[in-house]
């Protein structure tokens, strides 16, 4: 990467969070290869589901732009975009020169100071956005981070489209055989007793029972 970072890059991108796989980029250390190097380039973080859903330490992380959405871990519709700006990636856009219009940060900046918008906003979205928040604010984010992934280094991700409340994902890379889908079930479960989540108990001892039917 260092190698790559000694030619005129102006910005490294890199997606935080993958929601079908669970994959999370280690962004820290991204940074530090980017200092190592003392390459200028800014770094900008896409964080569509992590906001909300982990801890985001922008600062702390040497994050220049992040740009997050509504639609994931704020479990809102799609519509509110939420950005996190450097002062670094300030003086780079103000430095630009490029003539903008609809993205401009400074039309956005100047009247959020007094807590408006530029353009019309999606009114609706922030209600919901205000009891997304107490939501978060009430169970706490730790209360998100722990049950699965801490205890059994496993993580799941959302069902989509008609099944998002129905159904979760597994990522793998096609090496998954009755065994290991028996421990994953089994941890989904423990996971669940755990937080203390209502469900209906049983399901992995089903599951192990309906492939020791069809073994062979």
């Amino acid at each position: 990467m260092q190698r790559r970072l000694a030619r005129k890059i102006k910005a490294v991108c890199v997606v935080h969070y993958d929601t079908v796989t669970g994959v999370t980029s280690n962004s820290a250390a991204i940074r530090a290869v980017m200092d190592t190097a003392g390459h200028p380039a800014l770094l900008l973080v896409v964080m569509i589901l992590s906001l909300g859903s982990v801890d985001l330490q922008t600062d702390a992380r040497g994050m220049d732009v992040v740009v997050a959405g509504s639609q994931k871990g704020l479990m809102l519709s799609p519509g509110l975009s939420f950005n996190a700006i450097s002062e670094r990636a300030w003086a780079a856009y103000e430095a630009g020169g490029d003539r903008r219009s609809y993205w401009d940060w400074r039309d956005m900046a100047a009247p959020n100071q007094k807590g408006f918008f530029p353009y019309t906003p999606t009114t609706t979205l922030f209600y919901g956005l205000r009891e997304a928040l107490d939501m978060l604010a009430k169970e706490g984010l730790d209360a998100l981070t722990v049950e699965i992934l801490d205890s059994f280094e496993m993580s799941l991700g959302m069902g989509l489209n008609k099944v998002a409340d129905q159904v979760f994902l597994m990522g793998h890379l096609r090496d998954f055989n009755d065994l290991m889908l028996m421990g994953a079930l089994s941890g989904v479960e423990i996971g669940l007793i755990r937080a203390d989540v209502a469900h209906q108990k049983g399901d992995a001892q089903a599951a192990m029972e309906c492939l020791a039917a069809h073994v062979g």
